[in-house]
C-alpha cells in the first residue's frame, strides 16, 4: 500500500466520512424528563391588590390620632365631673353630720355639773344640787304625783338652799334639745326654808323622762344629749316663763342610785 496515498486519501475525507455523531444512547443517559408545570391559580390582576398607603397618609393618621386623643379627653372629663360630684356630695354629708352634731348638742353649761357652788341670784343662793334617776314610784303614800304612766325612768333633784328668806323658784326639767320635759315646778322658800319640805332642802322629780328604762344605757354612753335642772328665780306677783333667764343650769348625771342594773 502506498503511503502517500493514505496520507492523502485522509485528507480527501468529506466531512461526511468523519464520525461526529453524539455518542449512542447506550453511551450517554438520556435527560431526565421536566416536570410539567402544576397548574396554579391564576394571580389576581395588579389593579386588584391594595396599593400601598401614601405618603399623604400621615396628615390622615394625625387626624385619627387627633381623634383618639380628643375621646380621651371626652372620657378625662367625664371622670373629672364625676369625681367632682362625689366629692360635692360627701362634702355635703360631712356637712350635714356636723350641722346636725351642733344642732343636738348641748352647750357646755348644761352638759357640765356646776361644782362652783353656793350660786347667788338676786333673791336666793343655792349650796348644793344633786341629780339622778330613778323609777317612779306608783303606790303608797310615797307615790309621785302627776307622772305619766308610760314613763319608766324619771330624772330627779335634790336641791339645797342657804341665807334665803322669802323667794319663788320655777324648776324646770329639759332634754337635750332645751325643751321642756313635764311639768314645772313651783318652789315657794320661806324664812330660809321650802314651804313643801319645811327644811333648807327638797327633792323634785319630773313628770315625764323615758319610756324605755333602759334607754338610761344610751344616755350613759353619751348616745342621748344630757339633760338638765333649770332653776329660775321669779316675783311672787309673775307667771311663770320657760323665757325666762335662769341662773342655774344642772347637767342630769347618768346615775340610778336605787337600782343596779336597768333591765
Amino acid at each position: 500500500m502506498n503511503n502517500n496515498n493514505s496520507s492523502e486519501d485522509f485528507w480527501d475525507l468529506d466531512d461526511d466520512d468523519l464520525d461526529l455523531d453524539p455518542p449512542s444512547p447506550e453511551e450517554e443517559p438520556p435527560p431526565l424528563p421536566t416536570p410539567e408545570p402544576v397548574e396554579q391559580a391564576a394571580p389576581e390582576p395588579a389593579a386588584a391588590s391594595p396599593e400601598p398607603v401614601p405618603t399623604p397618609a400621615a396628615p390622615a393618621e394625625k387626624r385619627v390620632k387627633k381623634k383618639e386623643k380628643s375621646k380621651v379627653s371626652k372620657l378625662s372629663i367625664i371622670e373629672k365631673i364625676s369625681l367632682l360630684i362625689v366629692i360635692t356630695f360627701l362634702g355635703g354629708v360631712a356637712a350635714w353630720g356636723v350641722s346636725l352634731y351642733y344642732k343636738h348638742a348641748p352647750e357646755g353649761e348644761l352638759i357640765t355639773f356646776d361644782t362652783d357652788f353656793p350660786i347667788q341670784g338676786d333673791s336666793v343662793t343655792v349650796s348644793e344640787v344633786e341629780t339622778w334617776w330613778r323609777s317612779p314610784v306608783r303606790e303608797g303614800d310615797d307615790a309621785d304625783r302627776g307622772v305619766r304612766l308610760s314613763i319608766n325612768l324619771i330624772p330627779c333633784a335634790r336641791i339645797k338652799i342657804e341665807d334665803t328668806k322669802d323667794a319663788l323658784l320655777w324648776v324646770t326639767f329639759r332634754n337635750g334639745d332645751k325643751d321642756m320635759i313635764g311639768d314645772p315646778i313651783n318652789l315657794a322658800i320661806s324664812d330660809g326654808k321650802f314651804i313643801e319640805s319645811g327644811s333648807e332642802e327638797i327633792e323634785i322629780h319630773s313628770t315625764s323622762g323615758f319610756v324605755n328604762a333602759s334607754r338610761i344605757n344610751a344616755y350613759t354612753n353619751g348616745d342621748i344629749a344630757p339633760w338638765s335642772v333649770v332653776v329660775i328665780e321669779a316675783n311672787a306677783d309673775e307667771e311663770f316663763s320657760s323665757k325666762s333667764d335662769p341662773f342655774l343650769k344642772v347637767r342630769i348625771e347618768a346615775k340610778v342610785p336605787e337600782e343596779n342594773e336597768v333591765d
